[in-house]
């Protein structure tokens, strides 16, 4: 049975935080906490462990999944824990009651739901460059119970979130982290290991921030192990912060000796064209015309022979051409070369045409450490992982 409610929670984008990380968490909280919000409480992780160091503070969580909220109340005192929607009116209007909180933690559902006014009203108020949210279609729950919370807490109060890697890391949540640099105290952006969560690996980040205007000039950034240890950190400036939070990008730039950016040549330096396939596999296989696939890259080589011409549709690969995926797994790290032929690729495939002279440089930048980690640690994705166009585009190429 835990095994199917695992199921349905993580098909609504929903992760139990394992009790070692909540509780590496709540020792950020201030010494003098008095209160905890926390929305979306699931099983009562975080609340046992926020009452575990703060006996005597007021703790409100708020569970919609009865299921859970029985689970909850078995963990923390029934009083504590609200039955309900947490961003419904109704319950906000039983939160003022008791708001300002000091503190406010939670790890909440990465999915997706139509929101109501005030929860828009709420983004746009937590974040105001974000003005691109349409009424009426799904936007995101995780933003909205941020935005809530941080509605909620005090000024000076601590959130101390967990949040998919994205919001850190994709160019689309930008506005996001100019908001959060300029408008509030980011005092840790910490990467979580990927493994952190029961029977899944998913790219998540913990966010620690103070409801005040920054004091400091930088952003500390960090990665967490399994066991809640902090196991390396560094700080960037705001302006590198707003660009990206992602420690492990910044890392990698130390550890391969690329930390001056601005001398590095780059894959858009030298390339002509790259595109990404139009078509899916599955539409090729119901035209029953050749394709190149994801599952089509050589283990043991990188050299692709396409042989004769075939009837070619979309966007296709000619000889001369560089083959990289732009999503899988196994398969993320791969690469080819076309020798011969043509083939049409499927949407699952980016398509390098090198300027003349830089296919060889091309291709040992991605079959080199350099090529390797660099699309490692870009890959994007909660649970299933790509490759945007910039973040390859952007790779530093050996010379």
């Amino acid at each position: 049975m835990r095994t199917s409610y695992v199921s349905n929670r993580q098909k609504l984008g929903q992760f139990f935080t394992p009790e070692r990380i909540t509780d590496f968490i709540i020792s950020f909280l201030d010494a003098d906490t008095t209160s905890i919000l926390e929305l979306g409480c699931g099983e009562g992780t975080f609340g046992k462990s926020a009452l575990s160091r703060f006996p005597n503070m007021n703790y409100v969580g708020v569970e919609l999944d009865r299921k859970w909220h029985k689970l909850a109340i078995g963990k923390i005192p029934e009083k504590s824990v609200l039955l309900g929607d947490a961003l419904s009116m109704r319950t906000f209007r039983k939160l003022q009651h008791c708001a300002p909180f000091s503190a406010a933690i939670g790890n909440p559902p990465y999915t997706r739901h139509i929101l109501n006014s005030n929860s828009l009203s709420q983004i746009y108020r937590a974040f105001p460059s974000i003005r691109t949210i349409p009424i009426n279609k799904l936007s995101r729950l995780d933003l909205a119970f941020l935005a809530a919370s941080l509605s909620l807490i005090q000024r000076g109060g601590v959130l101390a979130f967990i949040l998919p890697k994205t919001f850190f890391s994709d160019p689309g949540f930008r506005m996001f982290r100019q908001d959060l640099v300029k408008r509030y105290q980011c005092d840790f952006v910490a990467e979580l290991d990927s493994a952190t969560f029961e029977g899944i690996e998913v790219d998540t980040t913990f966010l620690l921030l103070r409801n005040q205007a920054p004091t400091i000039n930088n952003v500390r950034l960090g990665k967490v192990n399994l066991e809640g240890e902090v196991v390396a950190d560094l700080s960037v400036s705001f302006s590198s912060a707003i660009d990206r939070m992602d420690f492990s990008h910044y890392k990698l730039l130390q550890e391969l000796n690329l930390a001056d950016e601005s001398s590095m040549l780059r894959l858009a330096d030298v390339v002509q064209d790259f595109q990404r396939g139009s078509l899916s596999k599955i539409e090729f296989v119901k035209m029953g015309r050749e394709h190149f696939h994801t599952t089509d890259f050589p283990s043991d080589f990188d050299e692709i022979d396409f042989g004769d011409a075939s009837e070619i549709s979309g966007v296709h690969a000619r000889a001369g051409d560089i083959l990289v995926p732009r999503v899988g797994s196994r398969c993320l790290l791969r690469q080819a070369i076309v020798q011969r032929g043509g083939r049409s690729i499927t949407d699952c495939i980016y398509r390098i045409r090198p300027n003349e002279g830089f296919a060889e440089t091309i291709l040992q930048s991605l079959q080199h450490e350099i090529g390797q980690r660099w699309r490692q640690a870009h890959a994007r994705g909660t649970c299933a992982k790509y490759l945007t166009v910039t973040d390859i585009m952007q790779m530093p190429l050996i010379t």
